[in-house]
């Protein structure tokens, strides 16, 4: 854009200067003397001649031509501003849904991992409660099995007194004959 600019800039002064070119070509300076006009200069040696005249038209272009050419760069200049302001909107816009889209996938990740960490509580916990109550079975199953031990061996005993109370009420064959 600075480019065209500078171009711009160059072809107005390159068609200005045609245009006084052309101009002065066709013009004359004259100076009258004892009320004779004598011809003091022609073309581009006007400008010499009469440089203060020269000198007031260079300020007063220079005066329309350089606020416009600001004007104009100023408005290049605000233009690729803009354009760097949006491209870097549409960048930051961009990094942003991507950061977001992370973000939400990292929030999804995290809530996975929260619901599993709470059922592998509730999972823990019931396994506690599975472990007691096998714990509580296990005891009873022992102490049933031990007191079915018991039961036998005082069944056992018993046995034994009522086999040797029998043995000793029993009369023997060899009693029995005499």
């Amino acid at each position: 854009m600075k480019a065209a600019l500078i171009l711009l800039a160059v072809v107005l002064l390159g068609a200005g200067l045609f245009i006084v070119d052309r101009s002065l070509s066709q013009q004359a300076l004259a100076v009258a003397v004892d009320g004779k006009y004598k011809v003091a200069a022609e073309g581009w040696a006007i400008v010499t001649a009469a440089w203060p005249l020269a000198l007031l038209a260079f300020v007063l272009v220079a005066a329309v031509t350089v606020p416009v050419l600001y004007v104009m760069a100023s408005k290049v200049v605000h233009a690729r501003e803009d354009e760097i302001s949006a491209i870097y909107k549409q960048k930051t816009a961009a990094l942003d849904a991507e950061a977001k889209k992370r973000n939400d996938d990292f929030k999804a990740k995290l809530a996975n991992l929260a619901e599993r960490e709470a059922k592998l509580a509730r999972d823990i916990e019931e396994l506690k409660q599975v472990k007691v109550k096998m714990t509580t079975y296990v005891q009873d199953v022992n102490e049933k099995a031990n007191d079915a031990e018991r039961r036998r061996v005082n069944a056992a005993a018993a046995a034994e007194r009522r086999r040797r109370k029998l043995e000793k009420l029993q009369i023997t064959p060899q009693q029995n004959a005499t």
